[in-house]
């Protein structure tokens, strides 16, 4: 199992790289890897309440978090970081809008927010990703302070510390 996860870590690593290029391309194979293992938790959780909010919920999961760990494969860097980034916001926006305000996830593009800055150094691509990621975040407030979720759910309280133990652990776990 290790050597699966080491393997999934170094997908797309060359060693004409620089070492800060490498470090931000395991960095993001790393916040994929532990986000496929989050999606793996709500498909345990939810998969006997609801099959159409799992699929969807698995489906969108799998694609934002694998998309890019494939176009590291390809060397397709910056594609695959401004694809996780916007992926992650269509992702926090989906589970958003079906799950409600007590689901957390609204809060999740506050941390989607420092994402730019951690894999660009273009200035014109990180203050808009930055924007955006502010936007969808006053967006989804309001949606669930005027609209009822998409899809309640009674495992509410058990999705939010889900969500929550993935932010902290992309987060502060993410770079090791």
């Amino acid at each position: 199992m290790a050597n699966l996860v080491n393997q999934w870590i170094e997908i797309g690593i060359r060693a004409q790289e620089s070492p800060y290029e490498q470090r931000k391309t395991r960095l993001l194979n790393i916040i994929n890897l532990l986000s496929l293992f989050t999606i793996l938790g709500y498909v345990l959780v939810l998969v006997f309440q609801d099959i159409y909010y799992t699929l969807l919920i698995t489906g969108i999961g799998l694609l934002v978090f694998v998309l890019p760990t494939y176009l590291n494969y390809w060397h397709q860097f910056q594609a695959a970081r401004l694809l996780a980034c916007l992926g992650l916001f269509v992702f926090f926006g989906t589970l958003s809008l079906m799950n409600g305000e007590e689901s957390g996830m609204q809060y999740a593009y506050l941390i989607g927010s420092i994402m730019p800055l951690i894999f660009f150094e273009d200035r014109r691509i990180i203050f808009p990703i930055f924007i955006l990621s502010m936007l969808c975040f006053l967006a989804m407030k309001y949606y669930n302070a005027h609209y009822p979720p998409l899809f309640p759910n009674p495992f509410e309280s058990y999705i939010y510390y889900a969500n929550m133990f993935t932010f902290f652990s992309d987060t502060f776990f993410g770079g090791i």
